[in-house]
């Protein structure tokens, strides 16, 4: 029987799958982690990545969800505090060049965070996930996952996940307000995998209106002060310190510690992601087209169609 605090989360590398499973009464709370070196740009490999990583796990029908980054995602978010139903709506008919929308809670406010990433690899890797045997809820944006693990003052996230593509993301509440492919990133940022570095500008310029691409990730990228490690808290406890060598390092397990705290009903209320592309359009098992040429199959012999009798109309009486 399943209980809330009992959770998985899976973080998605380009080289590697990083797991973690939460359970309500282990020790801090993580009762298993794992790693798994895979190409998971192979679909095999990745399947096969995933098959090996729910037996370190030990899954046993926990609910999971995941997280990944895609090269060149953009996020941001807008506020939407007050909006109602047809006015959300009306807003996301009208988005362009977005592939996805998030609802987020924080405190009072409504943001929806706006999602320009490759849905055609989430929904590949959602689908491979749940071939492996997980109970999948949904695939989120790395950033948002890690958001969860720290504190509610504004900050700005450095993500270096071993060799994906670095990423930034300024969090205000725990919250995403916006992120973007990080660019001058020196060594000392490459060795840790996670930094944190603070946000003086406003953040009523992230939340009010959407930027375009290059704006957002100017904006993100501005200069900052001395980035520096950061402490994780898992639902208001410290994380244990552990060397970088060991596999529950804090930085190393961040993606999927956050996505394991979501799954395990620990995050207060958590929306999953709504794609705006009709799903058929980034389907990859929609079947093969063949196309032959007249005159190399005969053709098919269409047998007679069988004669209609026609009854006599009884005489209408004068």
């Amino acid at each position: 029987m399943m209980r809330r605090g009992d959770g998985i989360g899976i973080e998605v590398l380009p080289d590697a799958l990083r797991g973690v499973r939460l359970q309500q009464d282990a020790p801090g709370r993580v009762a298993k982690v794992a790693g798994v070196a895979c190409d998971t740009n192979n679909d095999l490999l990745l399947l096969d990545g995933l098959t090996r990583l729910r037996s370190l796990l030990d899954e046993a029908g926990h609910p999971t969800r995941a997280c990944l980054w895609s090269p060149n995602c953009h996020i941001q978010s807008l506020d939407i505090t007050g909006w109602s139903t047809t006015e959300l709506n009306l807003h996301r008919s009208k988005l362009v060049d977005v592939s996805a929308t998030i609802e987020m809670s924080s405190g009072a406010r409504r943001l929806l965070a706006h999602l320009q990433t490759d849905m055609i690899r989430h929904r590949r890797v959602e689908r491979f996930i749940r071939q492996a045997g997980f109970d999948l809820d949904s695939i989120e944006p790395t950033p948002m996952a890690v958001a969860r693990l720290v504190p509610t003052y504004t900050m700005r996230l450095i993500g270096s996940r071993g060799d994906a593509q670095p990423w930034m993301a300024v969090v205000h509440d725990r919250i995403v307000l916006a992120a973007a492919p990080a660019v001058d990133i020196g060594s000392d940022m490459m060795r840790t995998e996670l930094m944190a570095a603070s946000w003086s500008a406003s953040i009523e310029d992230l939340r009010e209106r959407l930027l375009h691409t290059e704006e957002l990730s100017a904006t993100v990228n501005q200069p900052a002060g001395i980035a520096v490690s950061l402490g994780l808290s898992l639902v208001g406890d410290t994380y244990p310190e552990f060397p970088d060598t060991h596999p529950a390092w804090g930085p190393r397990l961040a993606g999927a510690l956050g996505a394991a705290v979501a799954a395990a009903g620990l995050a207060g209320r958590v929306h999953q992601v709504q794609p705006l592309v009709a799903p058929h359009a980034f389907s990859d098992d929609g079947g093969v087209w063949v196309i032959e040429r007249i005159g190399e199959v005969a053709p098919a012999v269409q047998p007679p169609a069988p004669r209609r009798r026609w009854g006599r109309s009884p005489s209408r009486a004068l």
